[in-house]
């Protein structure tokens, strides 16, 4: 059963072009869309923490918004190519929100 979903999704992947949606397992990254990552304030731990719903793997801090977007900077390129997708732009939007997320 699970080498059939496997089978599935790799016949799935080699039908996707430049604009296309592409299946990561739980995960689906808009080939064409700039990745939005946001930030926010931790005042327990005071580092600003970024999170994003479309780079599987992402998790950074760092104690000023500057020192944040240049260790994204640095981080983006490579967990997109630990995701296989090498060619995609390694630009992203970093967003600050005003305080931190509420748990769902």
């Amino acid at each position: 059963m699970l080498a059939e979903r496997i089978v599935g999704w790799l016949q799935l992947g080699k039908n996707l072009g430049a604009g296309d949606r592409l299946w990561r397992g739980p995960y689906t990254l808009d080939m064409s869309a700039r990745p939005v990552v946001t930030a926010f304030w931790d005042p327990e731990a005071q580092v600003w923490v970024a999170e994003t719903d479309t780079i599987v793997g992402l998790a950074t801090e760092a104690g000023s918004l500057k020192d944040l977007n240049e260790r994204l900077k640095k981080i983006v390129p490579e967990l997109l190519a630990e995701n296989g997708l090498d060619g995609v732009s390694a630009d992203f939007e970093l967003v600050p929100l005003e305080s931190m997320p509420h748990a769902s």
